[in-house]
């Protein structure tokens, strides 16, 4: 299942390219988030895990898939090792370099992250579905 694009997001991209709309420049860098629980659309329901060694990873490597109108991660993106128990990991997220919600969506599999689990995800496994509903 992939994931979409924050309606905030997308009115603020829209409201760029409509003449007289406020300027909008692409983000200089995008950071990927663990979620125990769906973020939701507006990222309201982001549930990051509160371990200390856990941080976002950037990520700004993106690969286009223009026939099925999506986006996906190019790399593995790997996350320190937990030193606590993370709980399960159901969701990514993408938060700009500004700490704005970017995108969410579910991964393919939730994985559980105890102690000294070092979560990888794979290569094109964020998936950003850019087709219109």
């Amino acid at each position: 299942m992939s994931g979409r694009i924050c309606d905030d997001y997308a009115n603020s991209m829209l409201a760029a390219v409509i003449p007289g709309g406020a300027a909008f420049g692409p983000p200089t860098h995008l950071k990927l988030a663990l979620s125990t629980a769906d973020p939701l659309r507006d990222g309201s329901g982001l549930v990051e895990p509160t371990d200390s060694a856990y941080a976002r990873q950037t990520v700004d490597a993106w690969t286009a898939d223009a026939a099925n109108r999506r986006i996906r991660n190019t790399n593995p993106v790997a996350f320190p090792a937990a030193s606590a128990d993370q709980g399960t990991i159901s969701h990514w997220a993408l938060i700009d370099d500004g700490d704005v919600f970017v995108a969410s969506g579910p991964f393919a599999a939730s994985q559980a992250v105890p102690i000294g689990v070092v979560l990888t995800i794979a290569a094109l496994a964020a998936v950003i579905d850019l087709a219109v509903a």
